[in-house]
Formats: C-alpha cells, sequence, structure tokens
C-alpha cells in the first residue's frame, strides 16, 4: 500500500471513486468541482495505490474557517473520503485519512473535521476508527421559492 499526491494520470479513477461515494450525481456533475478542487490553493488530493499500481481509495482535504466542535480556526477539513469496497478493513482508509492529517499539521493547523451523511453507518464507524468523535447530527431542508404558488387572503 502506498499513499501519494494526486497525479493528473489519476483523474480517471478519481471520478469512478467519486461516483461511487457520490452515486446520485453523474460524472457531468461531479467533474467542475473536482477540476475547481484542484485549483484550490488551501486544499489537496491523495490517492491510496495498490501493489499492481491501481487506486484503492483517495481523500480530500481542504481547509475551513471553522467547523463544529472545533476550538480554533482555521482547520483543516476531510471533504471527500473513499476505499473500494473490496480494499475496506485493510488499512487503507486509516492511511489516506493520515495523510490528510499530516498535510493539515504542515499548514499550522492543530484542529481536523469531516462530515458523513446520517445514513451513512460505514462512514461513521470509519471515522471512529480514526480517531474522531461525533459532535452533532443535522437536518437540513430547504425550499424553493420560486415553485410556491402565492396564497393571499381575499382582503388583499
Amino acid at each position: 500500500m502506498k499513499i501519494r499526491e494526486y497525479r493528473d494520470a489519476d483523474w480517471y479513477e478519481w471520478l469512478r471513486m467519486s461516483m461511487a461515494l457520490f452515486p446520485r450525481h453523474s460524472a457531468d456533475e461531479l467533474e467542475p468541482g473536482m477540476r475547481e478542487f484542484r485549483t484550490r490553493p488551501d486544499g489537496d488530493v491523495f490517492v491510496a495505490e495498490r501493489a499492481d499500481g491501481s487506486l484503492a481509495g483517495f481523500v480530500e482535504v481542504g481547509t475551513r474557517p471553522y467547523a463544529d466542535g472545533c476550538d480554533s480556526s482555521p482547520v483543516g477539513y476531510v471533504e471527500a473520503w473513499y476505499v473500494d469496497p473490496d480494499a475496506r478493513r485493510c488499512g487503507y482508509g486509516r492511511a489516506l485519512v493520515a495523510a490528510a492529517e499530516e498535510w493539515a499539521r504542515s499548514k499550522g493547523y492543530r484542529e481536523m473535521a469531516s462530515d458523513a451523511q446520517l445514513e451513512n453507518h460505514v462512514s461513521h464507524a470509519a471515522h471512529r476508527q480514526a480517531g474522531y468523535e461525533e459532535v452533532d447530527r443535522v437536518v437540513q431542508f430547504r425550499k424553493s421559492l420560486t415553485d410556491v404558488v402565492e396564497h393571499r387572503s381575499p382582503s388583499h
């Protein structure tokens, strides 16, 4: 197992794994965000390379001005973290997070944060195994204001 920084030749494997991590999104939806992430001066991508040279996972690490549960600012942030199912529980995930944490330390950050979808119990367990503690649970809401029909009382 080898953890290293992303190289341009890794694009299609990173895209494949991103699509597995975010299955509700198409490649056309994910690619612009991935390209933008690569231009961020406050972020990086690390990949896990198998013995045969193929990739088994990745972590996107960035900077956020603050994160729930953290006392310092700014903080390092695990923006995305994925390991192929056949490579899970083999140390790849922990090694990727360790690379992200080392990146954050090199920037002088004292804390690292992350998040996971509420229903992603595999990610919750992986975070706990990597030494992260849960600090909050959130259910988010939205309402489109362009689709709402205006209701007025008869006196208006």
